[in-house]
């Protein structure tokens, strides 16, 4: 009798061949797709992680600069007759010279829009400000050091002209200079260089917070009196923006700070496909806020004393006496390190 296989054999082998080739077909699939998914889970990451870097770096070192801060209006006092003249014109040495008004009505040029933020209905129009952490440093040559410089920095979001209508797509783009104004950066022939930062994005948002400390019951205590206002505890009441444009509006919390506190950005970054979106979340907290250079008083000098007259009190004596006890406890709290520190290493 011959050997070999029968017709029933071979269609069983042939079923379970195609059910060997069938999964590991899927399961290679399977692989893929994981790898794809990885691959774009990445992707969306990293470009969060780029735009979190860099606007945390540009936002926590926004400040107002001196430029923006209005001079103070001066007081309205009586015009004393006697100074009538040397207002119209003084004489020095028998010539007339300028009136006083016309060299000190120059007036500098205070900058406009230190710190602005618009929308365009619920995503981010433009974002700019002033900030000491650019991505440029120059070399100081006093001191040897690199040191950071003043820059403007400002972030536009514009829709891709590829992606759908229904289903539109931004871009993020920096731009950087040391132009403080903000007119060259806003022509459409700009010499500032833009650049992308992150692309695919569906949606992205601000949210300015500032902790204001003068609430109601902090206005109602500066009209009943600074005596009461000072024994009483500053309300602290937290606001949110979702925009920053300083008004006309003097009430505005932000027509008086300038600077919020915090910013809060909320963006959604799709991938290339546009099967899988991803939303990230994150705040950056201001450094520096809009505070005015406090005041300091000269030091009265008390008038000196003949060093026979003087004595020493009491007081004097016992202050000595605790500095020279706090001096021999510090000698010997330091000797007895040193001794075990030299035991240790004997050992």
């Amino acid at each position: 009798m011959r050997s070999g296989f029968t017709l029933l054999e071979v269609l069983i082998a042939t079923a379970i061949a195609s059910l060997l080739t069938t999964a590991l077909f899927f399961s290679y699939d399977q692989i893929n797709n994981v790898v794809r998914y990885v691959t774009d889970t990445t992707d969306l990451y990293e470009s969060a992680i780029l735009v979190e870097q860099q606007i945390s770096k540009d936002i926590s070192g926004a400040f107002i600069p001196v430029q923006a801060i209005e001079d103070p209006e001066p007081e309205k006092t009586k015009k004393n007759p006697a100074d009538a003249k040397a207002m119209a014109g003084r004489q020095e040495d028998g010539k007339t010279t300028e009136p006083l008004e016309k060299k000190e009505s120059k007036k500098r040029v205070v900058l406009k829009d230190p710190f602005i933020s618009k929308n365009a209905g619920k995503n981010l129009s433009m974002f700019t400000f002033i900030t000491a952490n650019p991505m440029r440093v120059y070399w100081g040559k006093k001191t040897g050091e690199p040191k950071p410089s003043i820059a403007r920095i400002v972030y536009t979001l514009e829709a891709n002209k590829e992606s759908d209508k229904k289903s539109p797509r931004y871009e993020l783009y920096r731009q950087e200079g040391k132009e403080l104004e903000l007119a060259p950066y806003t022509k459409k022939e700009s010499s500032i260089q833009k650049y992308l930062i992150a692309d695919n994005i569906t949606a992205c948002s601000l949210t300015f917070v500032v902790a204001d400390e003068q609430g109601e019951q902090g206005k109602e205590g500066e009209k009943k009196g600074k005596d009461e206002q000072q024994s009483k505890s500053k309300d602290i009441e937290i606001k949110e923006f979702n925009d920053w444009v300083i008004g006309k509006d003097k009430k505005d919390v932000r027509a008086r700070l300038k600077i919020p506190d915090e910013v809060s950005m909320k963006i959604t970054i799709a991938d290339e496909l546009a099967k899988r979106s991803q939303g990230f979340v994150f705040s950056v907290r201001i450094a520096a806020g809009f505070q005015e250079p406090p005041t300091i008083k000269p030091k009265q000098q008390k008038p000196q004393q003949d060093k026979k007259e003087q004595k020493p009190s009491p007081n004097n004596k016992l202050a000595q006496n605790n500095r020279s006890t706090k001096q021999e406890m510090l000698v010997s709290g330091a000797n007895s390190v040193v001794q075990n520190l030299r035991a240790m290493f004997r050992t």
